[in-house]
């Protein structure tokens, strides 16, 4: 079924009379790979706490006049729309702590003087905040700065789990911001959530964001996409998210995007794109199909670099033969998918290099460093690592297949395997998706007493 985004900005317009994002639940969510990299590589602005490695680590920043949660100069989705103030450079300082461990992530906030603010609340909104004092000894809780809410539930200070509920005072009839703190010192916050928490959707129905950009210049246009058109995609309840008009400042649509049960990526947009540098926040967040191989370059998403298998595809044609890895045929990608006696598979229908000088399959090369050096690769194109996967849930996968010639005088180009492939990523991927969001990067849970 395709769509407009009239729908979802319809959501944001609607959302933003009131306070627009309502849950962050750091313990359930976690953190995701993309953010504990940003932390890790900033050592400016973070240091791991002890001598050996740990799943945790505390801002050496200091932080005033509202700001959100940043490392490598981003902010961090876990924590957008969530502003802290009061806190100064340096461990033993007031300072914030985010730890990953699996099943125990949490923001910390140390000493009386960090605060942390939601905005855009008005009277009778319910904010249930999730704590524990950081001490094992020490009774320590969260409490209302701003004066304009109310607890209702929860003890005032407690050393074990303690669920605190506020509700804002009746007398807010207009968007106010409210303000939390620790009066008695260091505690763990486990999640934020304000009245039923964000929306979600009917498991039964698989929900798809298509991005794509109108105004890319080898694009057939929506209408003649055969990705869109002739796959699952077309079946489902999908979204044709047109990016041509966003900016680096569509941060509510880049995480409305969590709402959807799988976003699928289109080769039909720039990698310079500044929303499209962006959606590497998004992987292990929600499920994602990404059919752009040239985002994985230095000055977008960092992990390597896009590849095309043929130096000129306007002298020499493309590719179009994918070339299984071991074992790979037995992944559910390749499910009724007609594969050689040799373990390839042809995407396209006209690829002939004498006819079609165009790319075709695309490819990606990365380094030991990167995010994704250790993934899976399931398929190659002429000797390039092409289709791999990331995570084990809200999974990402890469399918790199180019726009430049899915539309071959006015018919679809793309091969019954390749629609096939397709359709199976679509099901594979929407089956990872999860409020889970944990850190793929080994970590060692330990407990601070402090």
């Amino acid at each position: 079924m395709k769509k407009n985004l009239l729908l979802l900005l319809t959501l944001l317009v609607f959302t933003s009379y009131t306070h627009a994002r309502k849950t962050w639940d750091f313990r359930s969510s976690g953190i995701s790979s993309t953010s504990v990299e940003l932390i890790l590589s900033d050592t400016e602005n973070w240091a791991q706490n002890g001598t050996d490695t740990r799943a945790n680590c505390t801002a050496n920043y200091s932080l005033s006049g509202g700001r959100e949660i940043y490392a490598g100069g981003e902010v961090l989705p876990e924590f957008s729309e969530l502003y802290l103030d009061g806190i100064t450079a340096g461990k033993g300082n007031n300072f914030i702590e985010i730890r990953w461990a699996e099943g125990n992530s949490y923001l910390r906030l140390n000493k009386s003087a960090v605060t942390v603010t939601l905005k855009g609340l008005v009277g009778g909104q319910q904010i249930a905040i999730v704590t524990k004092s950081a001490n094992n000894s020490t009774a320590r809780g969260i409490s209302c700065k701003s004066g304009n809410a109310t607890r209702t539930a929860g003890e005032e200070t407690l050393i074990e789990e303690n669920e605190n509920i506020f509700v804002v005072n009746a007398d807010v009839t207009d968007s106010t911001d409210v303000t939390f703190y620790t009066p008695q010192g260091g505690i763990y916050i486990y999640s934020i959530i304000v009245d039923d928490g964000d929306p979600t959707f009917d498991d039964e129905t698989t929900k798809i964001a298509y991005l794509y950009d109108s105004s890319y210049a080898t694009y057939c246009g929506i209408d003649d996409d055969p990705v869109f058109n002739y796959t699952v995609i077309a079946e489902k309840e999908t979204e044709a998210i047109d990016i041509k008009e966003f900016t680096a400042e569509s941060t509510d649509t880049l995480s409305a995007l969590e709402n959807y049960d799988i976003v699928i990526v289109s080769e039909a947009m720039s990698s310079g794109h500044p929303f499209a540098k962006m959606l590497v926040k998004e992987v292990n967040r929600v499920p994602m199909l990404n059919l752009k191989s040239f985002l994985y370059k230095s000055t977008v998403w960092n992990w390597g670099a896009g590849q095309n298998p043929t130096a000129k595809a306007a002298d020499e044609g493309g590719i179009s033969i994918l070339t299984l890895t071991a074992d790979a045929d037995e992944h559910p990608l390749f499910k009724d998918v007609d594969i050689e006696d040799d373990g390839t598979v042809d995407m396209f229908i006209y690829s002939d290099p004498a006819l079609i000088r165009h790319n075709l399959m695309q490819a990606y090369t990365t380094t030991d460093d990167k995010l994704i050096a250790n993934d899976k690769v399931l398929a190659t194109v002429g000797g390039y690592n092409a289709i791999h996967e990331h995570g084990s849930e809200n999974i990402y996968m890469l399918i790199p297949i180019s726009c430049d010639a899915l539309v071959i005088e006015g018919e679809a180009n793309l091969s019954d395997a390749a629609l096939q492939i397709i359709n199976n990523a679509v099901n594979y991927l929407a089956d990872s998706k999860s409020s889970v969001r944990t850190c793929v990067k080994p970590v060692i849970s330990q407990t601070n007493n402090v």
